[in-house]
């Protein structure tokens, strides 16, 4: 049996989403929605599953077989491995005991950080997205999905992940880096 690489660091990403949601019935139709929404909506969609262990929505927002990388270590998951991280994500989620009110905090915070992530287009048909998992003093913990456009819309086809936190000198090292502006 193939060892699930920490289940795609599935454990952080709880721990980390223990934030989380308003409803998605209110979600516009596909045609309303920009390039960009439509790839944030999928990405929302699929982390929520992840999260929350829904395989019928991972499959959804899935293109199998996903390549995982965390912790600079990759692995490719098929259906049955898709499955067996689902399911741990399920028990999981059933340990914590999440209430209905938890739930929709839950996934309120996922959805404001899914909504302030960064999309970049890597051609017509692929993106990425890089979204903060957690927020703490000792720096952002973030993910990337990579996805690809198909005729059924936005798949994620891969998924970035970092056990450690972006450290907060990071960004200031890139700050100083950047050519000053005249004023």
């Amino acid at each position: 049996m193939m060892k699930l690489h920490s289940w795609f660091g599935l454990t952080v990403l709880i721990a980390c989403s223990l934030m989380v949601v308003g409803s998605r019935a209110d979600s516009p139709s596909p045609s309303k929605i920009s390039m960009d929404g439509m790839i944030r909506k999928a990405s929302f969609e699929f982390y929520y599953a992840l999260v929350f262990g829904d395989q019928d929505e991972y499959m959804k927002n899935a293109r199998l077989p996903i390549y995982e990388i965390h912790d600079g270590a990759g692995v490719k998951l098929d259906a049955k491995s898709v499955s067996q991280v689902l399911a741990k994500s399920r028990e999981m989620i059933a340990k914590l005991k999440i209430t209905p009110d938890q739930e929709k905090s839950m996934l309120g915070d996922m959805l404001k950080n899914m909504d302030e992530a960064t999309v970049q287009f890597n051609g017509a048909n692929t993106a990425n997205i890089t979204f903060v998992t957690k927020r703490s003093k000792d720096g952002d913990s973030l993910a990337t999905f990579i996805l690809y456009k198909t005729d059924a819309g936005w798949k994620v086809i891969s998924v970035i992940s970092d056990s450690q936190a972006v450290p907060p000198s990071y960004y200031d090292d890139l700050i100083q880096s950047l050519p000053k502006v005249r004023q």
